[in-house]
């Protein structure tokens, strides 16, 4: 964070703002230190092209563990996934775009949710279809928050469902891994320590 900024400029500015707009809320003779605000000083954020964050211990067993039809379908899967990490297509769909058989594409997803990488569910309004969840063990698209939420439902919905890649622990899955404080909570925390200096 650069410490170029003129901090009195700063709050003289967010003042004058609060102080407007308080004046056109409540009149003239209001207050502004009824208003509660935080002021974050933050870097402008590079848009990324669309992407999924893959873990590496993940990636590692699937390159040392993967078939060619599972891991082709991995791959595709983790070119089409969605937001918090949703799936929906159909096995023919599947295999036109792979160029593959049926029969393989039904082996590679076998497999996939054998060693608890995918994750399939009955589509809410067609009997015929499945759709499917990528484990977030493995991938997450989406962020930090949403994945430790996912993670935390799935834990309490169904005891029976291990989020453990090839049956070996993942320490990301457990509650202690993550940090007390939101990655969002220590920034506000930071810039208003910054402001009051």
């Amino acid at each position: 964070m650069s410490h170029n900024i003129d901090k009195k400029k700063v709050t003289e500015a967010v003042y004058n703002a609060l102080q407007n707009e308080n004046n056109v809320i409540n009149g003239k003779d209001a207050k502004v230190s009824e208003i509660v605000t935080t002021v974050r000083i933050g870097e402008k954020k590079t848009p990324l092209p669309p992407n999924a964050m893959v873990f590496q211990l993940a990636a590692s067993l699937c390159s040392a563990n993967l078939n060619g039809a599972a891991n082709r379908i991995l791959m595709h899967f983790i070119a089409e996934v969605g937001w918090e990490n949703y799936i929906g297509i159909d096995q023919k769909t599947i295999a036109e775009k792979l160029s593959m058989s049926l029969r393989s594409v039904t082996r590679g997803l076998h497999e996939l949710k054998e060693i608890n990488i995918l994750q399939q569910m009955n589509h809410p309004t067609d009997k015929r279809r499945k759709d499917y969840f990528i484990n977030p063990a493995m991938l997450w698209k989406g962020n930090s928050y949403t994945r430790k939420e996912r993670v935390r439902k799935i834990k309490e919905l169904d005891s029976q469902i291990s989020l453990n890649l090839f049956n070996e622990e993942q320490p990301e899955l457990n509650e202690k891994f993550y940090l007390p404080k939101s990655k969002k909570q220590n920034k506000i925390q930071n810039n208003t320590d910054f402001l009051n200096e």
